[in-house]
């Protein structure tokens, strides 16, 4: 047990060690389910996920778990001030209904300054990522405008039993005029609800969507009339 003596920082007692470990909390990376995480791409408005950035196939629907909206803050460091790279410094999540307090530690010296950030997790329903789970977190103008949208949907679902939002994952952009830049906003649309046994409240009508690929997903042709699949692509980060 000599060796723990030598390591041993004399100058920190351990009310000082539990000091340290409660206010850097939210630097440390939190532990996730292992879902693969959402976004929006911001070179052309795709949705992607996962490391490899597996672009979503296109009118695939997607069931979003009410139980699952947070809130919270997220802080990352500025590239200009960390070493070209941007970096998540830390983070903090909790349920809409008891939002965690804003975490009192100091990023500014790498650039980083705590913002407010939204999120809940989806399931795929159909097509290539059927069951595939996903985390969608957020901290930018437009993807908590999404977020508010979708929490009053579920504050206004016309079955109370179905309270799951079933959603195409769609977007739309403006011009930037002083990044000089298209900025691309997620837009989640509601096409349907679902119960807690996955029973939809209305069959699922392709009319509902504009994306022509949605046919693909419940077609009902033989293999031999079906159209080929498109190639899945990776969108570079």
């Amino acid at each position: 047990m000599n060796a723990i003596t030598k390591f041993h920082n004399q100058n920190m007692s351990i009310e000082a060690l539990d000091r340290m470990v409660s206010a850097s909390i939210p630097n440390v990376p939190q532990p996730t389910s292992g879902a693969k995480f959402l976004r929006l791409s911001a070179d052309d408005g795709s949705w992607v996920f996962g490391a490899d950035n597996t672009e979503v196939e296109a009118g695939s629907r997607w069931a979003v778990n009410p139980f699952s909206f947070r809130t919270g803050y997220v802080a990352w460091a500025t590239a200009k001030l960390n070493g070209g790279r941007r970096e998540k410094l830390g983070e903090v999540m909790g349920s809409v209904d008891n939002p965690p307090a804003m975490p009192d530690v100091d990023h500014s010296a790498r650039g980083g300054e705590w913002q407010e950030q939204v999120g809940f997790d989806l399931i795929c329903l159909d097509g290539e990522d059927q069951d595939l789970e996903v985390q969608y977190n957020n901290n930018s103008h437009g993807g908590k405008s999404a977020f508010g949208a979708l929490f009053n949907e579920v504050g206004m679902r016309p079955s109370p039993e179905h309270c799951f939002p079933v959603v195409v994952l769609e977007s739309d952009s403006y011009h930037n005029k002083n990044w000089g830049k298209t900025v691309y906003t997620p837009i989640f649309k509601v096409v349907d609800w679902a119960d807690h046994d996955q029973n939809l409240m209305a069959e699922f009508s392709t009319a509902q969507l504009e994306s022509p690929e949605v046919a693909e997903v419940d077609s009902l042709d033989t293999p031999e009339d079906q159209p080929k699949r498109r190639q899945r692509r990776r969108v570079n980060a």
